[in-house]
């Protein structure tokens, strides 16, 4: 059972207790989904403690401008964005993609993967600022119309 403070930061919360919750909110009898999930997001956690140890700034320009998304926020999840396979994110498995915010505009990303950096644009403000204190964005991306690759995104402090 969830108590009230679970979700007040990523930093809040214990790796045991969002894998235990994890598995109570998956559909019962999905098993496939489930270890998916907790493999994902076991991935996501590590990728994200990995992407803050060091904060590393780089001046490569931005390789590809990210408008075409579908952005899905829940409360115990956090922000998911599914969108078109990118190749900015082929290296991922490679070097940890990370995420800081647009010093240009609060609701902007750069996204960094790989030495390639890409502008994910139009994000709401408090969908950034929940996944900014979790500390990671999940990219789901698609081809006709089927997920092919999911992506943690660690943030970045920049």
């Amino acid at each position: 059972m969830l108590h009230q403070g679970l979700f007040h930061s990523g930093r809040d919360m214990r790796q045991n207790d969002f894998f235990h919750m994890l598995r109570e909110l998956i559909i019962p009898g999905n098993d496939l989904l489930r270890e998916f999930l907790l493999q994902f997001y076991s991935q996501a956690i590590v990728r994200c403690d990995m992407s803050n140890q060091a904060s590393r700034t780089t001046s490569l320009p931005v390789t590809e401008t990210i408008t075409k998304y579908e952005a899905l926020f829940a409360a115990r999840t956090g922000l998911t964005i599914m969108l078109p396979c990118l190749a900015l994110l082929d290296d991922s498995a490679k070097t940890p993609a990370s995420f800081t915010v647009s010093p240009d505009n609060p609701c902007d990303i750069i996204i960094d993967a790989g030495g390639k950096k890409g502008l994910l644009k139009g994000l709401k403000k408090e969908h950034l600022e929940a996944s900014v204190s979790r500390g990671f964005i999940m990219f789901y991306e698609t081809k006709n119309d089927e997920v092919v690759r999911c992506t943690s995104c660690g943030y970045r402090k920049s």
